[in-house]
């Protein structure tokens, strides 16, 4: 170093989690696989659940572009006939454009804050397909590709169900469990593992006509205005991502009391990134990942939300509620010696 040991770095040095709403459910639920693929475990190389979801497409397709099924001819509701590709061709396509983990990333990145299968058509639409086609290289695809964004879509939809079981149980437990409380009008109530108190609440939307005049024209306008009651839609597909936030808020919370507590005074932090400065940056990986532990060996978080939600339905609405999701074999102090689960 230039100035010597003795220089006082202000750099900031940040450390984000490896697929950050993955690493939770697996935790809550002690998921050995899932946590493998998102570095809660001890590796000498970081894993890529990005790349291990495209390998499971990847032999998905190629299965499809031997047995998958044949074009059919449609037409639309005027009458024009069009070609609607089966998996076989669609899958050739994939497969001739190429399927890296690129193509799978954002997908399986917001798989825990509640995307779907729609959602994952949409998003490869926006990064992989529109781009393709405007950069004037060889596009495999027929027309704006549509059809490939929606077979890649169910593909991912597939093979990340697959590699992340215990997630879309969780997922699929607490859309459950809200849909159960909105259909009673309860908003979803629940405390995190640090004592913080939220709340659920999506008021549903009622359209209204306003007519007015604006410079002697008569003018409608449509007003969206909350009621009293829930929208049971949103209730139920904005608790996993809610929830799982709630959980990484509720670990930056303790990380920065436990660095606090350790003589750490220097803070950058933004969902699941942690920074300080860089001659603290390896204490504050350490507290990272000891907080993770603690929050997680010490309270039963997904019990605890199903505690809570118990309380709030009617007998019937209890009796409807299913058991949690079973937990695996997850050894979760192997946190604390991962160097990739936060990086």
């Amino acid at each position: 170093c230039k100035f010597g040991e003795a220089f006082v770095s202000k750099l900031p040095v940040a450390m984000d989690g490896s697929c950050s709403g993955i690493q939770h459910f697996s935790a809550m639920l002690r998921d050995e696989i899932g946590g493998n693929a998102v570095n809660l475990v001890p590796a000498e190389l970081p894993q890529d659940v990005y790349g291990m979801v495209a390998k499971k497409v990847i032999e998905q397709a190629q299965v499809d572009a031997v047995s998958g099924a044949a074009d059919e001819l449609k037409h639309t509701d005027d009458g024009v006939a069009y070609v609607k590709r089966g998996t076989k061709a669609l899958s050739k396509q994939w497969l001739t454009f190429g399927i890296t983990r690129k193509t799978t990333k954002r997908s399986v990145m917001t798989l825990a804050y509640g995307s779907k299968e729609y959602g994952f058509k949409e998003q490869l639409m926006e990064d992989i397909i529109r781009p393709a086609k405007a950069s004037g290289k060889d596009f495999p695809f027929d027309g704006d590709g549509y059809q490939a964004a929606q077979y890649m879509a169910k593909a991912i939809w597939v093979a990340v169900n697959k590699v992340l079981v215990k997630a879309g149980e969780a997922m699929r437990w607490l859309q459950t469990a809200a849909s159960l409380a909105a259909k009673e009008g309860l908003p979803v109530r629940w405390t995190t593992p640090v004592g913080f108190p939220v709340m659920q609440a999506y008021a549903d939307i009622e359209t209204r006509r306003v007519k007015t005049a604006i410079n002697g024209k008569l003018v409608y306008f449509r007003v969206n205005q909350e009621t009293d009651k829930l929208d049971r839609r949103k209730q139920s597909s904005g608790i996993a991502p809610n929830y799982v936030h709630s959980c990484d808020a509720a670990h930056l919370m303790l990380t920065v009391v436990r660095a606090k507590q350790a003589g750490i005074n220097s803070f950058g932090v933004v969902h699941d990134s942690f920074a300080t400065t860089a001659g603290q940056t390896e204490e504050l990986f350490r507290i990272v990942r000891e907080a993770f532990v603690e929050m997680y060996s010490e309270v039963n978080v997904l019990g605890s939300f199903r505690d809570e939600i118990v309380q709030q339905l009617s007998d019937e609405g209890r009796e409807k509620l299913p058991a949690l999701p079973e937990s695996g074999t997850l050894d979760l102090s192997q946190v604390v010696a991962s160097r990739f689960c936060f990086a």
